[in-house]
């Protein structure tokens, strides 16, 4: 019996890409919003919150929307010869 281990070191890479990101990400969040009040603090913590309180799949779908083809930015992307959906990178950012 052979085993395949390429989903395995995919999901793998996958996970460690996005577990850096987000701590990079947050890190950063974390020391911009450290001293920060008012409306547009709260407004960007409640973007950063959304992906934890929305469905998986209701943030695929936004992500489709937003680097689909047909969007704008998709669009330019395209144009430039690069393409989002359906790769690697895109499970990182999801």
């Amino acid at each position: 019996m052979h085993l395949d281990f390429i989903p395995l070191l995919i999901s793998l890479e996958t996970a460690s890409a996005a577990t850096v990101i987000a701590f990079l990400f947050g890190v950063l969040f974390a020391r911009v919003r450290l001293n920060r009040h008012g409306s547009l603090a709260h407004l960007a913590d409640a973007a950063f919150m959304l992906p934890l309180a929305l469905p998986p799949t209701v943030v695929g779908l936004a992500l489709l929307l937003v680097f689909g083809r047909s969007s704008p930015i998709g669009d330019f992307l395209s144009r430039c010869g690069a393409t989002i959906v359906f790769t690697w990178p895109a499970t990182v950012l999801a």
